[in-house]
């Protein structure tokens, strides 16, 4: 006999929500440019955004494949610096199958990104590294999620 626990978990949808890529073509190599909005912001030091990309084949991607960015009209108004660990003012970052999660700053507080933001995550040659995801090998709507445990998905 099992037993299921539902317990009901609240968070705001993070949108506007847009990917950018620089090919559509299928099974090639393309950039990928994520913009969303965070309604809950980032501010504290465990708060972390997953994004997960199953439909897309990530190959070599690591971390100097990946560029983070947050403001508040675009996006792009402030850079990061990233590494395999968070530390101070340094958000972590890690690959794992399709997935990428990016840890707040060991010093994150409130305002590190302030609620109703936009992040951005840039993966592949436009985020200023050599590798880039792989598109589908056919044609279809690929799936992106956004989530973790800084209040939004």
């Amino acid at each position: 006999m099992f037993f299921f626990s539902v317990r009901p978990v609240f968070s705001a949808i993070a949108t506007p929500a847009y990917d950018q890529i620089s090919s559509h073509t299928k099974n090639v190599f393309a950039d990928h440019q994520l913009v969303f909005r965070t309604p809950a912001g980032v501010d504290e030091p465990t708060d972390t955004v997953t994004l997960s990309l199953p439909d897309f084949i990530f190959g070599s991607v690591g971390l100097s494949d990946i560029d983070l960015h947050y403001g508040s009209t675009t996006g792009f108004e402030n850079a990061t610096s990233i590494a395999a660990a968070p530390g101070v003012d340094v958000w972590g970052a890690t690959v794992a199958g399709t997935a990428i999660t990016l840890t707040a700053p060991t010093n994150a507080a409130s305002g590190t990104v302030n609620p109703y933001a936009y992040i951005a995550v840039r993966i592949g040659i436009n985020a200023g590294g050599t590798n880039q995801l792989k598109n589908p090998a056919s044609a279809m709507q690929a799936r992106i999620t956004i989530g973790g445990t800084f209040g939004d998905s």
